[in-house]
């Protein structure tokens, strides 16, 4: 019933990147007609490097910010373990799932961003679901330039609006907090990014 979707093999396909090592076993696996959800832990050189990851499949789903429905993979969760943070496993990633989820007609890609993917997905160009959410995300990179980066207001406004590539390496100073490390946890913000 899940190959209707997206099939086992092809998840698997998508959480594989050879060049790191990178493989993956599906876990609690849920179908029905028009939903899958898979529980993903992650491995390099079979040692789990995941401490959670999530992801659902939805058949005909509507689409943020469009006037139609189609098929939407949702990132309910990816939690990598500390020693496996700030090695661009989550791009890698990301970039494999686009091309799979691209080649299997899916249309978007949805998630709530929290703790370090605050940081990670703005800088993988996922869009707010809102205004209301972008303002407080500027918001924040706003206060950390100031109370992290020791920028005065003026500049701080500036960098905080600048586009992302700009903004990306400020939040991962050499020798200060990173920006993921320093975000308020309670914060969490809807975004969504759009398959070609």
């Amino acid at each position: 019933m899940c190959s209707n979707i997206i099939n086992d093999f092809t998840i698997e396909h998508a959480n594989t990147v050879n060049s790191i090592g990178l493989t993956c076993s599906l876990e609690n696996t849920v179908c029905d007609e028009d939903i899958r959800s898979d529980n993903i832990e992650l491995y390099i050189n079979d040692e789990v490097i995941t401490e959670h990851m999530s992801m659902e499949f939805f058949k005909d789903e509507k689409l943020l910010h469009r006037d139609e429905n189609g098929k939407v993979c949702k990132v309910g969760f990816i939690s990598l373990m500390r020693e496996h943070k700030r090695h661009q496993i989550t791009k890698k990633l990301h970039e494999k799932h686009l091309q799979i989820l691209s080649d299997n007609n899916f249309k978007q890609m949805q998630l709530t961003a929290i703790l370090d993917g605050l940081a990670v997905w703005p800088l993988l160009l996922f869009k707010f679901e809102t205004q209301e959410f972008k303002e407080m995300w500027v918001n924040e990179v706003f206060t950390y330039m100031i109370e992290i980066l020791g920028y005065n207001s003026k500049k701080a406004k500036r960098l905080s609006n600048a586009d992302m590539h700009d903004i990306a390496p400020l939040l991962r100073p050499q020798n200060k907090e990173w920006f993921s490390n320093w975000v308020k946890n309670s914060m969490a913000l809807r975004m969504y990014k759009d398959i070609r």
